[in-house]
């Protein structure tokens, strides 16, 4: 991150290490973060900006080796009049891991925390292989929070969330008036089936 990378993704402007504390310098965006922005009106353009920033920034990592893992509203930050940029890689997966991954204990995901458990991908609650891909599942949720202006299953607790992702296969409520063409965008982008969901690429 501190190379010379993307619009759409946070840089990392250094970082300070002493003896009991680590610290690192991320570039400031003065737009705070993506669920805040979303607790006020916004006009259709910004749903087009910030869709296509976060689609723009995730096809960055990915053709660089990068899984976010980690991908939700609080981890999209706004900066200016059309800054997009993903950040928090605590998470990430770089391309030293398998394109797919494996974890072990079924349902309880680790080592995510259980606020990301709305946004996160059924093979990865359910400690299944994973890949890229649930990035663009977590990606369909953000187009939910876009379109919908609440945070996906806001009528149940995170871990109920989960339940619902991983052993239900359910998924958010999109409203009746969601366009057609957009609806189809985030159900394939949410697919219980893995091989269904767009490479980022292609959003």
């Amino acid at each position: 991150l501190s190379q010379p990378g993307h619009p759409n993704v946070v840089r990392l402007l250094g970082a300070v290490e002493e003896r009991l504390t680590r610290c690192v310098i991320l570039e400031y965006c003065d737009g705070g973060d993506l669920q805040q922005a979303l607790q006020r009106p916004t006009p259709r353009r910004f749903f087009f900006r910030v869709a296509s920033g976060v689609a723009t920034g995730l096809t960055f990592l990915h053709a660089n080796g990068v899984m976010h893992r980690d991908l939700k509203s609080p981890n999209v930050l706004l900066h200016g009049e059309h800054g997009v940029k993903i950040a928090d890689f605590g998470l990430a997966a770089d391309r030293a891991l398998p394109a797919t991954v494996r974890t072990s204990t079924p349902l309880v995901p680790d080592p995510a925390p259980a606020g990301s458990y709305r946004w996160m991908a059924p093979e990865i609650v359910m400690h299944e292989a994973y890949s890229k891909s649930a990035d663009v599942f977590s990606y369909a949720m953000i187009l939910f929070e876009l379109i919908t202006h609440t945070i996906p299953f806001s009528d149940r607790s995170a871990l109920q969330a989960a339940v619902s992702i991983g052993l239900q296969g359910k998924r958010p409520r999109l409203p009746a008036g969601t366009p057609t063409l957009l609806r189809d965008l985030v159900e394939s982008c949410w697919a219980e089936d893995i091989a269904s969901r767009p490479r980022a690429l292609h959003l």
